[in-house]
């Protein structure tokens, strides 16, 4: 009985020794994000604003070069974290609504203009069969169907990248199983590399000087994704004149009406005219440069460093939306954005549409988000686009 109640301690306490070793990880990752995508927050958005100054043509190859770089180095940070994050199992994936075809035209103009500046065609085709509305994990998807599709174009130098979903039979009722193909007229991969590639950290030339940028992850993440998303293995194929590369995955047919695009979704309405905003950012140099590419676009902005200050700005003043940063130096801004919802003395600004700045995992920002009452959130570093399509979207909503 004595070493039945040792090996249960023993157990208990590897246990706990695991968890807090996985909460720990946990928290650095949340740190380094934090500390890594705020000074690439600044560089990229002072990047922006030097772009509305005026420049020659050989200041504006140079700011544009500049700016292609912060963005190779955001998109290196971001495969690395999410790596650490599957690796780790820190990811939850819910299920939604959505269409095929809105995933295609996204990949479509993620890539096109990559694709057409190395004078390689593009083109993204759905099957007319596959249903148009379906019920699944559409963000693995998306991510799964870009880093093959990316790759495809990186290492196709002439000819075409053909992206294709086709239904398959035999599903079941009310579900269906949709064929994805990505076909490239590129170098293809040697026979002994075919399992290499799909190693972290790997490529097909594995040299120290390689022609083509990337650290290697977008294939060992894509296997990853396919397991959380529970899809068939990846199938690659080298053909003739390139490489074909196969998946499948099931969804449930979706029968119910699709709800309204999400805050920050692509819209025909323009942005508005004039509108008030209240900013309430952590760092002057942030802050500075969110104001900045606000006011070229017609908006009257108020900035004020944290919270309560915030707070008190909204009491006395009218606006038409508030953005907030995640977190702010006196509290957080989940804090800030429920008490302008509750608070009895800011009734009269609790419709007020509020968007959050974070650098945390954007899906996991979320859902913290929305239960304090903010409607948006946009990941740092910021881009001006999706930042002022967000404020677009949420200003002109019924």
């Amino acid at each position: 009985m004595e070493s039945a109640y040792r090996e249960y301690f023993r157990v208990k306490a590897q246990r706990e020794e695991a968890y807090a070793a996985k909460r720990a990880k946990a928290v650095f990752l949340d740190t380094m994000t934090h500390e890594i995508r705020t000074p690439l927050n600044g560089v990229m958005g002072m990047l922006q604003l030097l772009k509305e100054t005026g420049l020659t043509l050989e200041q504006m190859e140079y700011v544009q070069a500049a700016m292609d770089a912060s963005r190779r180095l955001t998109k290196l940070f971001n495969n690395v974290l999410d790596y650490s994050r599957f690796d780790s199992g820190q990811v939850e994936t819910p299920d939604v609504a959505f269409r095929i075809g809105d995933v295609m035209r996204h990949l479509n103009d993620a890539l096109s203009g990559k694709a057409k500046s190395k004078g390689v065609a593009f083109t993204c085709t759905v099957d007319e069969r596959v249903p148009e509305r379906v019920y699944g994990k559409e963000s693995l998807l998306r991510q799964v169907l870009y880093h093959l599709a990316e790759n495809a174009v990186k290492f196709t130098d002439s000819g075409a990248v053909a992206i294709s979903a086709t239904l398959l039979p035999h599903a079941g009722p009310r579900f269906c199983r949709i064929l994805f193909a990505i076909e490239d007229s590129g170098c293809g991969i040697p026979d002994e590399k075919l399992l290499d590639v799909f190693q972290p950290f790997t490529q097909v030339d594995d040299s120290y000087i390689r022609p083509r940028e990337g650290a290697g992850l977008g294939l060992s993440l894509v296997q990853k994704l396919l397991k959380i998303m529970d899809a068939s293995g990846l199938a690659v194929e080298n053909g003739p004149c390139g490489v074909t590369v196969c998946l499948s995955a099931a969804f449930r047919v979706w029968e119910q009406p699709l709800p309204l695009a999400a805050p920050g979704a692509p819209s025909g309405s323009a942005v508005p005219a004039a509108g008030k905003i209240l900013l309430v950012a952590r760092e002057a140099l942030a802050a500075r440069r969110i104001k900045k590419a606000l006011l070229l676009h017609g908006f009257d902005v108020d900035a004020a460093v944290d919270g309560n200050a915030g707070l008190r700005r909204l009491s006395t003043n009218d606006y038409d939306l508030v953005l907030l940063d995640l977190p702010l130096p006196d509290m957080e801004g989940q804090e800030a954005a429920r008490i302008i919802r509750t608070s009895p003395g800011l009734a009269a600004k609790a419709h007020l549409p509020i968007v959050g700045l974070s650098s945390a995992p954007a899906k996991r920002q979320r859902e913290q988000s929305r239960e304090r009452g903010i409607d948006a959130v946009v990941q740092k570093p910021l881009d001006d686009a999706v930042l002022l399509d967000m404020i677009k979207t949420l200003m002109t909503r019924p």
